[in-house]
Order: C-alpha cells, then sequence, then structure tokens
C-alpha cells in the first residue's frame, strides 16, 4: 500500500506514475538504431578521422601531465593549433575516457557516438514523459532516436554536434521541471546543463540557448498569476548562470 505523500504526489502529477517498463521498451526500441554502431571500422564520414586525431592529442597531453591542453602540438601537420581554445573538446574527453577504459581509439569513437544517440533517447523519453505520460515519452524517444539527422550523424562524423544534441532534450526537460516548481537544485542543474553545451559544441549552445528562451516564454505565456514571474525568472537565471559558468 503505497504511503500517503506519495498517493498525494500522484494525485497531483498523475504523470509521474512509475513506468518502469517503458525504459525497458525505450531500450529495446534503440537495438536496431545501436546496431549501426556495432562496425569494427570507422565508416569514412568526411569528419570521423579527425575526432581521432583530436582524441590522440589529447590523451597524450594528459599523460605529460596537462589535463586541458591550450595548445595542441601535433596538429595541422606538426605545426601545432590552439584548437581548445575555441573549440570545446567535451567529445575528446569522453573518446579518451572509453579508450583508457581499454576500448582503441576506434572503439571508443563508435561508442561515443552510441552513448550520444542513447543519452539523447532517454533524454527525449524523460521530457516527453513529462508532457505526455510514459507511452508519449516512449514516442518522442523513438521519433527522436530515429530522425534521418541523428541517423547520419556518424556517417556525418559530427560527434561533437551529436552529443550536443543528445543535451538539449535534457536541457529542456530540466527547464520544464524548474518552471513547474523552482527550487535552488533545479536552477543549479539547468544552469549545469546549459553551462556544458560551450565545452561540448559552440554551434550548440546558440541552438540550446533559442530552444530554451523559446520554451520559457511558451511556460510564461501559458501559467497565469504571480507564480508565472517566479518560474519565469527562475528559468532565466538558470540560462544566465550557465552562461556566467562557461564563460572561462
Amino acid at each position: 500500500m503505497r504511503s500517503s505523500s506519495t498517493t498525494r504526489a500522484a494525485a497531483e502529477n498523475p504523470r509521474r506514475e512509475r513506468n518502469d517498463w517503458a525504459w525497458l521498451a525505450l531500450f529495446v526500441a534503440l537495438l536496431p538504431a545501436l546496431a549501426r554502431w556495432w562496425l569494427s571500422a570507422l565508416p569514412g564520414g568526411p569528419d570521423q578521422a579527425i575526432h581521432v586525431f583530436r582524441a590522440v592529442e589529447l590523451d597524450w597531453a594528459i599523460s605529460q601531465g596537462v589535463w586541458y591542453p591550450r595548445w595542441s602540438a601535433d596538429l595541422v601537420y606538426g605545426y601545432g593549433y590552439p584548437l581548445f581554445n575555441v573549440y570545446g573538446p567535451g567529445a575528446q574527453y569522453l573518446i579518451v575516457l572509453l579508450h583508457r577504459l581499454g576500448l582503441s581509439f576506434v572503439s571508443a569513437t563508435l561508442a561515443a557516438f552510441a552513448l550520444a544517440d542513447m543519452l539523447g533517447a532517454f533524454g527525449a523519453f524523460a521530457f516527453g514523459r513529462a508532457l505526455f505520460g510514459a507511452r508519449g515519452g516512449l514516442l518522442t524517444a523513438v521519433a527522436y532516436a530515429y530522425a534521418p539527422y541523428v541517423l547520419m550523424s556518424l556517417h556525418r562524423g559530427a560527434l561533437p554536434e551529436a552529443l550536443g544534441l543528445a543535451l538539449l532534450p535534457w536541457l529542456l526537460w530540466s527547464l520544464w521541471e524548474l518552471h513547474r516548481l523552482p527550487g535552488a537544485l533545479k536552477l543549479a542543474r539547468a544552469a549545469a546543463l546549459f553551462a556544458a553545451f560551450p565545452f561540448i559544441h559552440n554551434p550548440s549552445t546558440a541552438l540550446a540557448g533559442g530552444c530554451g528562451a523559446a520554451l520559457i516564454i511558451a511556460l510564461s505565456l501559458v501559467v497565469r498569476g504571480r507564480e508565472r514571474w517566479r518560474s519565469t525568472t527562475a528559468c532565466l537565471a538558470a540560462l544566465a548562470l550557465g552562461l556566467v559558468v562557461s564563460a572561462w
């Protein structure tokens, strides 16, 4: 028998009922999409090898005690380049982490693509479930995972962009939750998610900021009364704090 607090929470928001079956169904639905990552080599997209080379360079720098290299000495035909001053290295850090867990650099790159797809699909599920319930969340996640643009991410070699797109539904979900019931922890979570975008993919930062602002405006038009201003201010503060945190 449920406790009174659990029953009351479910009555206030029936879409927050536990739906463990939906997570399992989502994982099964994603298996065909993930099958394209079970390869022994990169399929030869225009930008795939670049991420491997950058990950090798980053791994070497870390082995020398430089955890965030500003200068990449071996890039651009050995002349060097200040790549990570202007381009977020988050995708390369993920490849290096997977490599240090035992994968080759190529296998680590493929695994990073698969993780990006799964991260985005589960984020779409969380956001869709908050809006439409478990079945709606499952449909949203499948639509995300099988979108042609997402399916082409491996062949285009767009790993940083894939990771940026994967974070987007999580940011929208966090802003939705913050607007629904503002709180310090929820504000910090939304700010941290937004601050991660420049570290991963610069153009995705503008996309995330625009989508986040559009969601905040839409929610402010729906909610009435004094709570609207409190919730809207909290969401805008989260985006502003994310920019401040990532300003370094």
